[in-house]
């Protein structure tokens, strides 16, 4: 694969995350009591937070007022779509309080189509709201607190969704526990895209789990889940909200796209636009090295980094400190790597108070060592060093100070980038032993990283690295970044093409 075209999948898959177009789809789902939390506050700016900081394509939302007077005659829907910058969608099921009450979607794309559909509730009329996307069908509700008007609903939406041939979603206050006789019924034709364990209410100490987002199988539709949670708000409502990042089977993008294809659609985010100042965070395994600079890394393997002064200091450095490179290398820095006093409720409150309007941490530096708990890459913090998912603990902090989030990436070069790693030293005692690049898998019995292999942090020495070697390099490299961008569903990826 040519790097142009490999840098046009990665980013084809990672500059938006919907489904028109996209492999992935951010679906959620919550009952937002009308904007009422648990503390009885009215407050739709919290609730608009909560959404704001899952960052989905698509809300589906119940217990929604319409110009009520217990929210003082406003379009709560309307005013959620302002404070989101989301597409509104509104269902009324019942007149009430001198305005309408019912269910509504929030989706960042305009549907193509909407259909309203009464389902039965003897206590309450119940609606079926269904959006029609490109590429999708979402589906909203509130099914009746009577068994029997769910299972017949059930059986409604069953047949309303029998000839529909796009991929279907079904999400809401399903009104049942995970074993009854209604979700029963449902499985028969959907599958559960939620964690079905996970409680969603009552909010602040959840003990059942009535929400639910659902996929439609009876066409054949295949979805494969990326993540899934309730997401941890225990106040804003009675109920906590369900999040899923799905993967739907069968989307082809082995597609040669120029950057303007790519760019076609794009459009930069508001919260990106109207910032003025972000805090770009660096950290790792060279944090550990208190002389040597950024390129610490690669410079410890340099006796002489010629006329740069970046890294002049580096390796005389590391012979004094952890010992010769061809013995304690930059294995040992990695192991020394503690990160003991982090506190990132600590830095991202400060990061905020100098207002900060966004944050940006190191996933990875051209050190090829993950920041994060990555599934296809084990030389990284969880398996090793301060065995913290670090990328992890300052999404949740910003997310929790209301900071967007994003992650850099420089691993892009670190095949030639660790070409050092693989010399000897050109003088000295040390004279002519290799450098720890060239060691092997075997040469970690007895050592911390024992069972690891150096390959995999350094890559293979050079005159062994085949193409087809390097494109499993780039397939790696994509896996991870689409792993940053769904795991820690990231506002920003910022990425060094070369």
């Amino acid at each position: 694969m040519r790097w142009k075209t490999f840098f046009s999948l990665l980013f084809f898959c990672l500059l938006t995350f919907n489904v028109d177009g996209q492999s992935t789809l951010r679906l959620m789902s919550y009952n937002i009591r009308h904007g009422a939390g648990l503390d009885e506050r009215l407050d739709f700016d919290r609730i608009a937070e909560v959404i704001n900081r899952e960052h989905p394509d698509v809300v589906a939302l119940q217990e929604v007022d319409s110009v009520t007077q217990r929210i003082g005659g406003c379009d709560l829907l309307g005013e959620l779509g302002k404070l989101t910058g989301m597409q509104q969608v509104y269902a009324s099921a019942i007149s009430f309080d001198g305005g309408k009450y019912g269910i509504g979607l929030l989706c960042r794309k305009k549907p193509l189509a909407i259909r309203r559909v009464p389902l039965p509730g003897r206590e309450e009329p119940r609606m079926l709201l269904i959006a029609e996307f490109k590429d999708y069908v979402f589906c909203c509700t509130h099914l009746s607190l009577t068994e029997e008007d769910q299972l017949a609903s059930v059986e409604k939406i069953g047949k309303l969704l029998e000839d529909e041939k796009k991929p279907v979603f079904l999400a809401g206050d399903l009104n049942a526990e995970p074993d009854s006789p209604t979700m029963m019924a449902f499985k028969e034709k959907f599958t559960v895209l939620n964690g079905e364990k996970e409680k969603t209410i009552p909010a602040d100490n959840p003990q059942s789990c009535i929400d639910y987002i659902l996929g439609y199988v009876a066409n054949d539709s295949r979805y494969s889940v990326i993540t899934n949670y309730v997401v941890n708000e225990p106040v804003a409502s009675d109920h906590r909200p369900v999040f899923v990042n799905v993967c739907i089977s069968g989307i082809n993008l082995e597609q040669d796209l120029s950057w303007e294809e790519l760019q076609k659609d794009y459009q930069f985010p508001e919260w990106y636009t109207e910032a003025r100042f972000g805090i770009w965070a660096t950290i790792g395994p060279q944090s550990v090295p208190r002389l040597g600079g950024g390129w610490y890394a690669r410079h410890m393997f340099m006796q002489d980094v010629g006329s740069q002064t970046f890294g002049r200091n580096a390796y005389a450095y590391h012979l004094k400190v952890f010992g010769p490179q061809s013995q304690k290398g930059y294995t040992e820095v990695i192991h020394q790597w503690k990160a003991e006093r982090l506190n990132t409720d600590s830095l991202v409150a400060y990061f905020k108070s100098l207002e900060a309007r966004y944050l940006v941490v190191h996933a990875n530096h051209h050190d090829h060592f993950d920041n994060f708990a990555s599934t296809y890459h084990p030389w990284n913090s969880v398996n090793m060093g301060p065995h913290k998912d670090i990328v992890g603990l300052f999404e949740q902090s910003a997310r929790k100070y209301g900071l967007p989030f994003g992650v850099s990436s420089h691993d892009d070069r670190f095949l030639n980038w660790w070409l050092s790693a693989f010399g000897a030293d050109t003088s000295g005692l040390y004279k002519g032993i290799p450098y720890e690049g060239r060691m092997t898998k075997a040469d970690g019995t007895g050592k911390w990283w024992e069972g690891y292999d150096p390959a995999q942090l350094y890559g293979l020495p050079p005159e062994q690295r085949t193409s087809e070697y390097e494109q499993k390099i780039k397939e790696n490299y994509l896996l991870r970044q689409q792993e940053l961008v769904t795991k820690y569903k990231v506002d920003l990826l910022w990425a060094i093409l070369r």
